[in-house]
This record gives structure tokens, C-alpha cells and sequence, in this order.
């Protein structure tokens, strides 16, 4: 399926000791796959200067396992742009820009293995797959490109849209939806483009009311749900937002969904519900440790719900009846910790150590299929 592509398997790093207070499962040394008595979560790694990343896989709240992944320059959680579709994550492995191609991993969580497809672009921006193969953008020269390959990873029709840059993807329903803003000017604003899922040709295209930036979109049925994540104030300047933006997909009619904290970000659907963590990817508004609220809107009654979830919260995902947070404090050692919905009381919480090496950070949350 991917015979043009480079094919490597993710393998198991087996631990050398059970370091007492490290919650590590002695059970849980399998040479490749996954841990023999499943899995809950994962915290991705990755480093910069190191050739490696890492997965953490978690249960309940016990460390049962560690992966090596063999690509470095994930991009950093919130803004990793994970691409999720059915049993399949897509990751974006940007490299040292200075050297490194670009590989984009599409990371199988019922088998827990990866398989990369090697890029031309040095950096992507989204990445996003469907049934006939999976599309890119990336940002040159002042002009958002999109390019469509193959199952096999071969292009097969690109894009350009000048004065836009691109930053997340979603086929949906016979149409690819981009969403990103406009850029070069004092006055940048995000925008919603409708393309050709087989051409990548316009179709539509929609200015969002007042927002600068936002880099997550999720549908449900025919409606659009984006988090507007940096606004523009009445004087003009750039500002953190609280709402949640809806564009109709029938007519582009806007309106808006105050969810009572800043700077919503990271976008996920369970159950009837859209529950977002605030957060942003470097302190620009406010100290990183000041972010710790996960919303959570009833899509049926519009209500909102809003947990503390500790400090510095980069990312969240759920899983069925739970949402599992990871937080940060001050570069510290991660926690990530699993709340049951809808009611998002707490379950169990991990303290994921750092791994051996240089400079990892957290790259992105995963959840197992169910």
C-alpha cells in the first residue's frame, strides 16, 4: 500500500530496570506492538537534535510501555495538527529544517506501529488523509500550496492560493475544508475555503468574523465548529478569544458560542459534545502555566461546562466515555490524567518522566481504539 514510501516499523525500546515511583509495569518489555495488557493513552515525544522520538503508553495510571520512533522535529503539542481518522493518526515529522526531509507518519494505534512517507516540502503546515490518499499544505513564498498524493505517496494534482497560509485540513462529505488566514497585511484574518477534494479547485470561500487565528475544525452533520483562538480587538489589536466560531455548510451563515475561558485551541467531539482545551503554543498573551481549562459545549442545548485541569495544559483527546488532558508546568515532567464524561470527573492521573536525551518535549496525545 505505501511501496514507494519509506516503511519503518516502530519497535519497542524493553526497559532496563522498574525504577521505584515511575509507575513502569515490569510485565511490559514486548520487543514490538503493543503492551501485552493494552493501553489507554500515549504521550508522543519529540526532539529537535535527537534522531529519536519516543512513545509513552499509559493504563489507568501505570506507565506500561515505550516505543522508539525513528524521526525527529514533531511538531509540538498544541500545535501539532494531529490528523485522526479511524484507527490511524497522522503526524507531521518537520526534521531540522536545516538538513532533514520531511516525513509524515501515519501511526496505526490498534497495531502500534508507524510507516513514513518522505516529503519534498521542508515545512507542513496540515496534513490530512482520506479513502484515495492524503493531502499537505505548506507555505511558499507568500502563497499557500496544496498538494494531493496517492496511497503510495506520488503527487497527483497541486494548488497554490496566493496571500493565505493553510494550517488545518478536513475532507468531509465530498469536499476538503481548509481553514487559515490571510497574511502580509495589518489587517490578517482567518479564512474558511470550500475545495475540490479530487481538483483541490476553489469553490467557496468565507472571511471569519473577527478572527485572526484558529487551527482546528471539526463537523458535525452539516455545521462547522472552530475555536477562535486569537481575535481582533475594536482598537485593532490581536487578542485571545473565548468562543467557539459555527459556520452553517449550507449557507456560510457565522455565529458564535462564548465558552467563558481564553484562548480555546484544541477541538475534540464525544458524545453529542465538543470539549476544547485553552491553550496556546508559546506564552504571547500570558504565562503558558496560566492555561488549564477544558470547556466542554452540549452541542443539543449549547451549554457550557468548564473543569480545571491543571496547570500549563498543552493538549487533550478522548476516548469513548473518557478525555484524557496532558499539562506541563514549567517544563516539568508531564502529567496526563483521564476524566469520565460527561460529567469530566477525574479518574486516574501519570507523571510521565522525560526520556534519555536532548531536548524532548511533549510532540502529541494519542488514545487507543476502543
Amino acid at each position: 500500500m505505501f511501496a514507494k514510501t519509506a516503511k519503518t516499523a516502530v519497535t519497542f525500546v524493553a526497559a532496563v530496570a522498574l525504577l521505584s515511583g515511575c509507575g513502569l509495569s515490569a510485565a511490559s518489555q514486548p520487543s514490538a506492538g503493543c503492551p501485552a495488557e493494552g493501553w489507554d493513552a500515549a504521550l508522543v515525544w519529540s526532539s529537535t537534535s535527537d534522531p529519536a522520538g519516543e512513545i509513552t503508553f499509559l493504563k489507568g495510571d501505570q506507565i506500561v510501555g515505550r516505543q522508539s520512533v525513528p524521526y525527529q522535529g514533531l511538531d509540538p503539542a498544541p500545535a501539532d495538527g494531529a490528523f485522526r481518522v479511524g484507527n490511524d493518526v497522522w503526524l507531521k515529522a518537520n526534521g531540522d529544517v536545516g538538513r532533514d526531509k520531511t516525513h509524515l507518519l501515519r501511526y496505526d494505534t490498534q497495531a502500534c506501529s508507524a510507516r513514513a512517507h518522505r516529503v519534498d516540502e521542508q515545512v507542513v503546515r496540515a496534513v490530512a488523509a482520506d479513502a484515495d490518499g492524503f493531502v499537505t499544505t505548506n507555505t511558499i513564498n507568500g502563497a499557500a500550496h496544496v498538494i494531493r498524493r496517492d496511497l503510495e505517496g506520488r503527487t497527483v494534482v497541486t494548488a497554490e492560493f496566493a496571500g493565505l497560509t493553510l494550517t488545518a485540513l478536513l475532507p468531509v462529505e465530498g469536499r476538503l475544508l481548509a481553514l487559515g488566514a490571510t497574511m502580509g497585511t495589518d489587517t490578517d484574518v482567518a479564512v474558511l475555503l470550500e475545495l475540490d477534494p479530487t481538483s483541490l479547485a476553489e469553490r467557496r470561500r468565507v472571511a471569519l468574523d473577527g478572527v485572526v487565528g484558529a487551527d482546528d475544525l471539526v463537523v458535525q452533520g452539516d455545521t462547522l465548529f472552530y475555536p477562535k483562538t486569537v481575535v481582533r480587538s475594536g482598537s485593532g489589536s490581536e487578542v485571545e478569544g473565548s468562543a467557539m466560531g459555527v459556520v452553517s455548510l449550507t449557507d456560510l451563515a457565522q455565529s458564535e458560542v462564548d465558552l467563558g475561558a481564553p484562548a480555546p485551541d484544541v477541538v475534540a467531539a464525544e458524545g453529542g459534545a465538543l470539549y476544547t482545551a485553552h491553550t496556546f503554543m508559546n506564552p504571547g498573551f500570558r504565562d503558558t502555566n496560566n492555561y488549564r481549562t477544558v470547556s466542554r459545549l452540549d452541542q443539543q442545548t449549547g451549554d457550557v461546562q468548564r473543569v480545571d485541569v491543571g496547570a500549563g495544559l498543552l493538549s487533550i483527546t478522548t476516548r469513548g466515555d473518557s478525555l484524557i488532558a496532558v499539562t506541563q508546568e514549567d517544563g516539568k515532567e508531564p502529567i496526563v490524567t483521564t476524566y469520565q464524561l460527561p460529567g469530566l470527573t477525574k479518574v486516574s492521573s501519570v507523571t510521565i518522566p522525560h526520556p534519555k536525551g536532548d531536548h524532548f518535549y511533549v510532540a502529541s496525545l494519542l488514545a487507543s481504539p476502543q
